[in-house]
This record gives structure tokens, sequence and C-alpha cells, in this order.
């Protein structure tokens, strides 16, 4: 009987420390997506500055 009730103890445990698991997990995955967005932010305004330049230097060019 006490194997039983330890048993049951240690499956309680494993419940809770998967739950808290499953949670990081979450907050993992969501600060990923934060991540990739920010990322994908930058790249555009990167490539946005670049065409830019591109654009004044081509124009400077031509005006010569």
């Amino acid at each position: 009987m006490k194997k039983q009730v330890q048993a049951e103890h240690g499956k309680a445990e494993l419940e809770k420390t998967y739950e808290k698991l499953e949670q990081t997990r979450t907050k993992q995955q969501n600060k990923i997506l934060e991540l990739k967005a920010k990322i994908d932010a930058i790249e555009k305004r990167t490539r946005e500055r670049r065409d830019i330049e591109s654009k004044k230097r081509e124009k400077e060019i031509d005006d010569l």
C-alpha cells in the first residue's frame, strides 16, 4: 500500500513538472515568434534603406 501511495505521489509530481515544462515551452515559442517578427522588420527596413541609397546614388550619377 505504501508503494502505491509513493507511486501516486511521484506521478503527481511528474504531472506538475510536465505542466511547468509545457508552460515554459509555450513561453519560449512565443518569444521565438516575437524575435522572428523583429528580425523580419529589421530586414525589411534594411532593404528599404539600401533601395533608397541605391536610387539616390543612381540619381546622382545620372545628374552628372
